[in-house]
């Protein structure tokens, strides 16, 4: 079973059993970054966030960092059934406290342009609602207006054009959704 709400139907959940379902990042070209696909081309960014992705949580308390995170959370009142992109995912650490306030009907679009920080949040996290995406924000395999909430957390500063990416939020988040630069 694929997410409907995304355009290209290789994108999926990787973690559940269905065999239809693949890891977008190994599978569809538009959401694998260039030094997956392209040894030589290379992009500093990912290169910086690769790097540090096994040391990223040990560099954070996790049980403060989670009350943190949905504290912050309880004050947007996300409604149990919303689709939200968690913008700049990392290893997960929000992606965990949106699923916590989240119903059965929410889901999670977790994306990161580094595939190693979204490699170290799927072996934390399980769960059928979050669907990996390896992507840019200026560039999110999602279709049109179909998106509750995006929630950019602490990764705002890292966006080299962040007009793409805000034209990009206008384009799936549905009319009247929330947009948090956190």
């Amino acid at each position: 079973m694929t997410n409907p709400k995304t355009t290209d139907p290789k994108m999926t959940n990787p973690k559940t059993t269905d065999p239809k379902m693949t890891n977008p990042k190994t599978t569809d070209p538009k959401t694998t970054d260039q030094k997956t696909t392209n040894p030589k081309t290379t992009n500093p960014r990912i290169e910086y966030f690769d790097s540090i992705a096994t040391k990223w949580d040990g560099w954070i308390d996790h049980d403060k960092t989670q009350q943190i995170l949905k504290t912050g959370l309880n004050r947007f009142q996300i409604a149990p059934h919303e689709t939200i992109v968690d913008m700049g995912c990392g290893t997960g650490n929000l992606t965990q406290s949106i699923l916590s306030i989240l119903g059965p009907a929410g889901s999670v679009f977790a994306v990161d342009i580094s595939p190693e920080m979204l490699n170290i949040a799927q072996e934390k996290i399980s769960d059928p609602r979050v669907s990996w995406v390896n992507a840019d924000g200026a560039k999110l395999p999602l279709e049109n207006e179909t998106v509750d909430r995006a929630v950019f957390y602490s990764v705002w500063p890292h966006f080299h054009h962040p007009e793409e990416v805000i034209k990009e939020c206008r384009r799936y988040l549905k009319p009247k959704a929330f947009f948090h630069i956190w």
